[in-house]
């Protein structure tokens, strides 16, 4: 019996010493009572492969980073096995799943979850963050299924890209490559550098390839952190903090919009938890807004909907107090409530209190029983359960981790979808590089302040030798 017990205590410590990229995960989603989708064409190591999704359904792409992956998926809240099966290291399996369903994920590896749906969704494409290998935004491996992306022809030029890299670092070398190894590059970044690609996507049946490299999987390698995404028109999503989850002070956030959508206008929506100054800075740390946020704003729910002059960019978000981001782009009118179609997720840590804004209704995903605090009221929920918020701003603060999954329908679910977060995802954190967002030279606030410390230590000095009334008399003009 004492050797059972010291087994199990050893099993269980190993559980929780696995780094995050191993250990089991649990993922959960809702799927928008989506349009239908149309047959699609995916390359996969140079052969062109059709997907013919019946109707009512949307696509779930699983990925395995191990051998021997479980993967188990749940329909709720029936708790019913939807589908069971095994993936191997870098191997991707699609899965129709239904509309207007909720379900949950589980695996004895990590894993990456890629959910996407609608009629357009190959044109119109979506805008997401690619989570790492090791959990959470930030990191310097990565592995995806490239989001779709429209065709150059449908955007006046417009350059939408499924893989922007952004670098935290100067000198940050980066390397992009596909599975079959027919295609690599590499790239040498600056800090705040942005590299841009089209990558290989999903295409309707029959339409001309574009992007670059030659299979649906490509991988990332870089010398340090960095942030991965995809941005496409008439979508919006949740951007993650550089501190990590979704709840800080510091952000890089894309916007982009198309000119030949109509009344399409690049958005950015901040919603502050405490009072605090916010600033938006473009990639060469020029300021392009401020907006102070008091209690009483707080209280309010007041959020800041920045809309960039120019129709795309890349931008820096400071604050002294923790808030929320949201930035996308409008299809049909410059509004709110044009924002989408899209879903889009985001993470509340244990005891972390967040604001997050609303377009059409949002769903709360917990992992075990959880005590949430939602605007004026408390609810529990147990495993398996959820709560459907309505549009708005919401405040949250939960007492274990939560996902929410945030959706915005504008023009019916034409074109829709993201990555799938999981609970590790917003466990991890992340240190801020030192002077990051702040710009350079040899001149800071920090030394003005150092400086007036030194005078007054010196005229103390001098008083107290009595050298400081000599000098004052000598200005003065007495000897």
């Amino acid at each position: 019996m004492r050797g059972f017990i010291i087994s199990l205590a050893l099993v269980v410590i190993t559980l929780y010493t696995l780094p995050a990229e191993i250990r089991a995960d649990t993922y959960y989603f809702y799927v928008p009572a989506s349009s239908n989708m149309t047959v699609l064409d995916e390359i996969v190591n140079g052969t062109r492969i059709t997907i013919a999704p019946p109707n009512n359904v949307a696509l779930l792409d699983v990925i395995g980073l191990h051998n021997n992956t479980e993967v188990n998926i749940w329909e709720l809240p029936s708790n019913r096995l939807f589908a069971s099966f095994k993936i191997g290291k870098l191997e991707k399996r699609t899965i129709f799943v239904p509309c207007n369903k909720f379900f949950k994920v589980t695996s004895n590896y990590r894993i990456l979850l890629y959910l996407q749906g609608g009629s357009q969704y190959h044109n119109l494409g979506t805008s997401s963050f690619y989570p790492s290998i090791k959990g959470g935004f930030r990191g310097k491996e990565f592995v995806l299924i490239p989001t779709t992306i429209p065709d150059i022809a449908l955007t006046s030029g417009k350059s939408f890209s499924n893989l922007i890299i952004f670098s935290l670092k100067e000198n940050t070398l980066i390397e992009v490559k596909d599975s079959s190894g027919g295609w690599r590059v590499e790239n040498n970044l600056d800090k705040y550098g942005v590299a841009t690609y089209r990558l290989w996507c999903r295409i309707k049946k029959g339409s001309r390839a574009r992007g670059l490299g030659n299979s649906i999987l490509f991988f990332i390698n870089s010398s340090s952190d960095v942030l991965v995404m995809s941005l496409a028109p008439a979508s919006f999503m949740a951007i993650p903090s550089l501190e990590g989850g979704f709840v800080g002070k510091v952000f890089f956030v894309p916007v982009h919009s198309s000119t030949s959508i109509p009344g399409s206008k690049p958005l950015i929506l901040i919603v502050p938890t405490q009072p605090c100054l916010v600033s938006i800075y473009d990639t060469k740390l020029n300021t392009i807004g401020n907006k102070k946020f008091s209690l009483e704003d707080v209280n309010k729910n007041t959020f800041w909907l920045f809309s960039p002059k120019k129709s795309e960019g890349f931008f820096i978000i400071k604050s002294t107090g923790n808030i929320t981001v949201l930035a996308g782009s409008t299809y049909g009118g410059k509004s709110l409530e044009y924002l989408g179609d899209d879903i889009t997720f985001i993470g509340i840590r244990p005891n972390q209190e967040a604001k997050i804004y609303v377009p059409t209704k949002a769903i709360i995903f917990v992992l075990k029983s959880t005590i949430i605090e939602i605007d004026n009221s408390t609810t529990n929920l147990d495993t398996g359960e959820y709560l459907i918020l309505s549009s708005g701003v919401h405040t949250i603060k939960p007492n274990e981790s939560v996902v929410v999954e945030i959706l915005g329908n504008s023009t019916g679910w034409r074109s829709w979808g993201s990555y799938i977060i999981s609970f590790s995802d917003i466990a991890i954190s992340y240190k801020v590089p030192k002077g990051f967002a702040e710009k350079g030279g040899w001149w800071s606030p920090w030394m003005t302040v150092g400086i007036i410390v030194v005078i007054i230590v010196i005229v103390i000095i001098l008083a107290k030798i009595g050298i400081l009334s000599k000098i004052i008399s000598i200005l003065s003009g007495g000897f």
